[in-house]
């Protein structure tokens, strides 16, 4: 109490200055949005030209754009095989819709600027894989986009 007393005595008639009543001003803090998978696709790649390659595509909806993972197994060790997202099916796909990373060691991941809501609104899709660069012609395996 004695404390209190004092405490009262030095202020006693003298304006505080080191008090406010005011209240801060609320500044919401953003909060990071985490990636979320919103939607995911498998498609079976299936082997081609008995090429002895299959694997699969697993097509994933991230922040608004599209992580396209190929897994491929029987590909030659060290070759860096091209892959695409061809308009039209299997087993002849037509033109080039999106270059994927290429094929090395069975391994490929490219993101691609666009959803999935809007690349299954393209039409028919195919995902393919071809022998190398020089034998582009030479499809090794192939799924449909459904």
């Amino acid at each position: 109490m004695m404390t209190v007393l004092l405490f009262s005595a030095c202020n006693a008639g003298q304006p505080n200055s080191s008090i406010t009543s005011q209240t801060p001003a609320y500044v919401p803090t953003p909060t990071p949005t985490p990636s979320v998978v919103i939607e995911s696709k498998t498609v079976d790649l299936l082997l081609q030209n008995k090429s002895g390659e299959q694997g699969t595509a697993l097509l994933e909806d991230i922040d608004g754009k599209l992580r396209v993972t190929l897994t491929v197994t029987g590909e030659p060790k060290g070759v860096s095989q091209p892959a695409h997202i061809h308009a039209g099916l299997c087993p002849t796909p037509g033109a080039v819709k999106y270059p994927l990373t290429n094929v090395v060691n069975g391994q490929s991941v490219t993101m691609i600027d666009v959803t999935m809501a809007e690349l299954l609104g393209m039409g028919d899709l195919a995902i393919n894989i071809h022998k190398s660069a020089a034998s582009a012609n030479v499809y090794v395996a192939c799924g449909d986009v459904r």
